[in-house]
């Protein structure tokens, strides 16, 4: 047989026809598994937040409900706050100040501080006592919360007592003493005020 100069350039078109389109296919390929690795990130990455907002969600709604079991008007065991004030040696633990947060029972009632509303030291005023009360639960999805309760009591008026409750809440989407980089923290923060 006898082949032309012409026809043997030609001879092999097929193949790198093959390899380019081979080429795309497998570009195109690369990209989309990229893409959907991407989402599948994003998507984790989201559902961690969320679990972490809920988490700091249910400490503040936990704390809310019971600094609001009593009406925290009045300074004996029955009608005060959980969250009351406690003496200067320290927390009065009785049945008021038991809580119970998804089945973690805590004992809360404010160590007495002589600290400003911004955290800065002064002097203790007896007509205004500030506690804080810390309490951590963890919930059935793997997160956790920290909760801190700050009280203000203002007793200048013992007719009206100005209240202020303080709820800082950080929510964790694992375990609360977790040191991995991948846990997501959120906070939520509300005060409220009573008299």
């Amino acid at each position: 047989m006898i082949y032309s100069k012409a026809c043997l350039r030609r001879q092999g078109i097929a193949l790198l026809l093959s390899v380019i389109i081979v080429s795309i296919i497998l570009a195109v390929s690369v990209g989309v598994s990229n893409i959907v690795s991407t989402e599948i990130s994003l998507s984790n990455t989201s559902r961690q937040s969320q679990l972490a907002f809920y988490a700091s969600d249910a400490g503040v709604d936990c704390a809310i409900y019971w600094d609001t079991v009593h009406d925290g008007n009045g300074m004996d065991e029955n009608t005060r706050s959980a969250f009351a004030i406690s003496d200067e040696d320290g927390v009065l633990c009785g049945m008021q100040n038991q809580i119970t947060c998804n089945g973690y029972n805590s004992c809360v009632g404010g160590t007495p501080s002589c600290v400003d509303a911004s955290g800065n030291p002064s002097s203790c005023d007896p007509t205004v006592t500030l506690g804080k009360s810390e309490f951590t639960f963890s919930l059935g999805n793997g997160s956790c919360v920290k909760v801190i309760v700050n009280k203000k009591e203002d007793y200048t008026n013992p007719l009206l007592p100005d209240i202020e409750a303080t709820i800082h809440a950080d929510g964790f989407s694992s375990d609360c003493n977790s040191t991995s980089p991948r846990v997501f923290q959120r906070s939520l923060e509300t005060t409220s005020f009573g008299d």
